[in-house]
């Protein structure tokens, strides 16, 4: 199971079940919210995603044609997933730098940077 939230605290969701897939995306949206660069993607079905709070809701066209609900913290403005008219039965987590509140168990980035936080605390503490 995954678990997160949004910056402020007032989102939090819950994922059960494993991913479908995970990509990587290189659409224009995507290079958008990634900074220039790609977002890695793990698409879940619907139903495995629980959501406690309260989201607003932004729509847009992806390169694809599809109909791209993003949907974010109505308080703080953090992604929380998406998904596409097209396809309901599938949510699209989106995992990039701004979200480094969720701990995934398969990112290594994510505990190296944890890691480098750790030892960067330590050395101030010395100064």
């Amino acid at each position: 199971m995954l678990s997160g939230g949004c910056l402020c605290g007032a989102v939090r969701y819950r994922i059960t079940a494993e991913p479908l897939m995970t990509r990587t995306c290189w659409c224009r949206v995507c290079q958008y919210i990634g900074a220039g660069s790609a977002t890695v993607n793990s698409l879940f079905t619907a139903d495995a995603l629980h959501i406690d709070g309260v989201l607003a809701d932004y729509v847009c066209v992806a390169d694809s044609g599809n109909h791209l609900h993003r949907r974010f913290c109505a308080q703080c403005g953090t992604h929380v997933y998406a998904h596409a008219e097209e396809r309901p039965q599938v949510v699209i987590q989106e995992w990039v730098g701004r979200r480094l509140y969720t701990r995934l168990p398969f990112d290594a980035v994510a505990a190296d940077a944890a890691a480098t936080a750790d030892l960067t605390r330590s050395v101030a503490a010395r100064r």
